[in-house]
């Protein structure tokens, strides 16, 4: 049922309601990151073979939230996690043209939804440092793009 700004919907004994929220939200272009400027660097990748090397490395993880170090040698895209019972997991990503890219930790579920959000055979990664967001997004596709936030690498 609708009455003004509430719906209301209902199932059985379950019974949802929200409201719509009349107000001006501020404008998300401004608080992107601008991946074109000189400061960013970006590498390329196949979303296939990144995700395949996320499922290994994560198969350590263990309980909570862990830290994927993502990082790369010029020739290779590296990623590690380190399980908080010792043992560790590593995968190397052939990447021939990838820049250097400093040691940056990240969410592996959080990139893990934004290369399958993203949707292509290839996905992106733009850097500019440790501190500054990661931005992913699909080199084939302009529409989408997913701000990943760094996590502190201890």
């Amino acid at each position: 049922a609708l009455e003004g700004s509430t719906a209301t919907f209902a199932a059985g004994t379950t019974r949802v309601q929200v409201r719509r929220v009349d107000a001006t939200f501020p404008d998300y272009t401004k608080v992107m990151p601008d991946t074109t400027s000189a400061d960013y660097s970006s590498g390329t990748v196949s979303a296939d073979a990144l995700l395949v090397a996320l499922r290994m490395v994560s198969a350590v993880q263990g309980k909570g939230d862990p830290i994927l170090k993502l990082s790369s040698t010029g020739s290779a895209l590296m990623l590690d996690i380190d399980s908080p019972y010792g043992d560790s997991g590593h995968a190397e990503i052939e990447a021939d043209d990838w820049p250097l890219m400093p040691l940056f930790g990240v969410s592996p579920r959080y990139l893990a939804e934004a290369i399958r959000a993203a949707g292509g055979e290839q996905v992106r990664i733009h850097w500019r440092d440790q501190l500054s967001p990661l931005v992913v997004d699909d080199p084939a596709n302009g529409a989408f793009v997913a701000v990943l936030m760094p996590m502190r690498i201890n």
